[in-house]
């Protein structure tokens, strides 16, 4: 929406006045005109710009801005208010206007909770740079429990069929696989203190989400919109009576192990899974 200029906010007032002091003028001229017929036109001019213009002030002031600021301070209290009942917290724009702190957010913290459906960093330590990020962080202590979309589920090749013809489903599970791949490699590589679990899960995640200790950031997953783009909340979780870590959790328990998914699915290397 395109915002009013300095001349455009200011203009209604200075016609006002204008209209005002030109009645005021004209009934001040009138009285200085010898015919009375003249005399009467010009005062009767005057007389009806001089309220003409108050009136518009008055318009103006009390009822466009006055009664406009009243309104808009109501709304924004009314809009606290429904956040505050709903524990939202803070809104951002999409995925990307929150990546810019949550890496700030994770050098801080001591347990991540993260379901998605590929989970990643965000540039410059995305893809396999992503691997020695992780790895710092458990170095500092922070412990990370992931649950990572299995890349056959059903949910990533419907969800993804909405994609660009350009990006086909097979070479996004492929980029599942990578995920997944690079996430046991932290695993394995991991010296402390800070602890990693990884599971997959084969349902519909329903949303990407993130528990960072008790501050939880949630995005709608929305068929035909990539993942970056839909808003994404922080929500304070007491005020939604633990339903977000009650959805990882269940989520947790029904996925299974990375451990146990490697073994099922690269059959070439089973030998050693159940002993």
């Amino acid at each position: 929406m395109r915002k009013e200029t300095r001349i455009e906010k200011h203009f209604a007032y200075v016609l006002s006045i204008a209209l005002f002091l030109i009645g005021i003028t004209l009934i001040s001229i009138s009285y200085l005109i010898p015919s009375n017929l003249v005399s009467l036109i010009v005062r009767g001019f005057g007389l009806a710009f001089c309220p003409s213009g108050a009136i518009a002030f008055i318009f103006e002031f009390y009822i466009q801005e006055k009664w406009a600021q009243d309104l808009k301070k109501s709304l924004e209290s009314d809009i606290t208010v429904v956040s505050d009942k709903l524990g939202i917290k803070r809104i951002y724009k999409n995925r990307d206007e929150w990546d810019v702190e949550r890496l700030n957010l994770y050098h801080g913290a001591k347990n991540v909770s993260y379901l998605a459906v590929s989970p990643n960093l965000p540039p410059p330590y995305n893809d396999n740079k992503m691997i020695d990020k992780f790895l710092e962080l458990l170095r500092e202590g922070v412990s990370f429990k992931f649950l990572v979309c299995d890349p056959e589920n059903p949910f990533a090749t419907q969800y993804y069929g909405y994609q660009r013809k350009d990006s086909p489903v097979e070479e996004f599970s492929q980029g599942i696989w990578k995920s997944i791949e690079r996430l046991k490699r932290v695993k394995e590589e991991n010296g402390g203190p800070g602890k990693i679990e990884i599971r997959i899960y084969n349902t519909s995640p329903g949303c990407y989400m993130q528990i960072i200790d008790d501050r939880v950031f949630f995005q709608p997953y929305l068929y035909g919109s990539p993942g970056q783009r839909p808003f994404m909340l922080e929500v304070e979780e007491r005020g939604q009576r633990g339903i977000f870590n009650r959805h990882f959790q269940i989520m947790w328990k029904e996925a299974i192990s990375i451990d146990e998914f490697w073994c099922k699915k690269r059959k070439d290397n089973t030998e050693n899974c159940y002993e």
